[in-house]
Formats: C-alpha cells, structure tokens, sequence
C-alpha cells in the first residue's frame, strides 16, 4: 500500500470497537486533509501473512469508501515501544484509540489506553463509541493549578483547527482554599484566557466548588453537552498513583463515553508565541 508518511495512526486490534477510533480518524481526516495509518502490534515474528493480508483489505476498503490515504502496518515487539516509534515521525500529528473502559485489575494497575499513550509526545484521543458528529465543538477544559497547564494548553491551541470551525471550550476553574494553588490557577486561567481571545476562541468559565475531580469534570462536560474532555496526563504515573486512582484514567472511561483528548508534559518553557 502507499508508503507515504501518515498524519494519525489508529491502533488496531480487530476488536468491533477499533472501528470507533477508525470512524473518529476518518472524520478528523477528511477536514485536514490526513492519512491514516492503522497499526496492529504482534509479540513474535511470524511468516503467516493472514493478519497483514486482513488489516490490508480493511485500510484498502477504508481508503476506497472515504477518498482519503489510509495504510496498514504490523509491528513486532512491545505495543508500547511500537506506538511511540510511529507517534516520533516527523508527519505524525495525532493518534486517534479506542478503550473498553477499565476492567479487573486495570483499576490498581492502568488501564490500557493509559499504559499506551504514556509518554507520547502528541496528542492522542481516546473514544467508546462511534462519533456522533463530523467535529467536536463543545470541548470542557478542566483548568489545575500546575504550570504544565500552560504548556498543555499550548499544544492543544496549535491542534484547534483539527477539531471544529467554530468551537466553544468551557474552563473549569476549580475553587481552592490554599494561596498557592489559588494563584497558579488564576494564573493558568489568565494565560489560557489571552490565547482564546486573541484566536476568537468562544469562551465559558464554571467555577466548581468541588475541584476539578473526575467525577465533577465529567458531570460539568456532560451539563454542557460537550463532545470533548481535555485531560492533561501526570507527569509521572507509578503504581502508587492507580493504586489512589488516577483522575484521567476515570475521565477516560466516563459513563457518557464523551471523547478524551490526552496529552502528556513534557516541559515547563516560555511562551512567547502567547506573552
């Protein structure tokens, strides 16, 4: 198939949920002119070339039905290492996952999507179900007193187009009682704020009394009839971290299956494009 550098990859398991990520993909596709490269993950090298044949007649039909580039890889070795691998090429600008929710021991120890996206340097959305919409245009911003909400919200504003032509983010500004939390959220809202005005971004803020906790994040998203939840990973996740519960995974896996775009820090820099 065409070997040209892909634009989002979706990981595939041909599971019926992979056709989620792929729909999702397909539509981000269409509106910014991507490829699409759907990647299947193998522990051992094999001669059998059933699997590769089957992911290639799926990506073939894909590309014929919607009129957009999309190829087929299988990788051997880690899903992790893979992943990334194919996430650090140059042309790669999002990756696009399904998750079936966290089940058994994933509660204590990760989910799979968590496990996957962990480290990756680019944006990656996680779906339940098949879209309902051509874009997401009611996006919940849940806004934390950390400085790498600044950096999140950087590389979020660079990706806006891939998402609607006019979009509305509602900042959940959480409410706290400590001087220090309270000035680096006023901080990180004042900083978020300046970009959506000079984009023309339309803007809500709610304030939560009850912090950005999982649990208020998705009861806010789902009282706006949002269509995305942004969720900035923890710099470093331990089994310490799951054990206590981490708060995107729950966001993650919310009832409502609203999508999840994740992105993960990677540094505390200036922002001069914004200042």
């Amino acid at each position: 198939m065409d070997n040209r550098l892909h634009n989002i990859i979706v990981p595939w398991d041909f599971s019926p949920s992979s056709d989620y990520a792929l729909e999702q993909a397909i539509r981000i596709a269409k509106v910014r002119n991507f490829n699409i490269l759907l990647l299947h993950f193998i522990k051992h090298h094999t001669k059998d070339n059933t699997l590769l044949n089957k992911l290639n007649q799926i990506a073939s039909d894909a590309q014929e039905k919607n009129g957009i580039i999309v190829n087929a890889l299988i990788t051997q070795g880690s899903v992790y290492k893979s992943l990334l691998t194919e996430a650090s090429k140059p042309d790669t600008e999002l990756i696009v996952m399904k998750t079936d929710g966290i089940k058994g021991l994933q509660k204590y120890t990760g989910s799979r999507a968590i496990k996957m996206i962990k480290g990756i340097q680019i944006p990656t959305i996680v779906v339940q179900q098949m879209p309902t919409s051509n874009y997401f245009d009611r996006i919940v911003f849940p806004i934390d007193y950390r400085p790498e909400n600044k950096e999140f919200a950087s590389v979020f504003f660079q990706h806006i187009n891939q998402f609607a032509p006019d979009v509305h983010i509602f900042l959940i500004k959480p409410r706290s009682i400590d001087s220090t939390f309270k000035k680096n959220i006023a901080n990180n809202l004042n900083f978020i704020k300046k970009i959506l005005e000079n984009k023309n971004i339309n803007f809500t803020i709610i304030e939560s009394d009850r912090g950005n906790k999982a649990k208020e994040i998705i009861r806010i998203a789902h009282s706006v009839e949002a269509d995305l939840i942004l969720a900035q990973l923890q710099r470093r996740l331990n089994l310490t971290d799951f054990l206590f519960g981490v708060k995107e995974q729950r966001v993650i896996a919310n009832p409502y299956k609203i999508p999840v775009l994740c992105i993960n820090p990677r540094r505390i820099a200036t922002y001069q494009a914004f200042n």
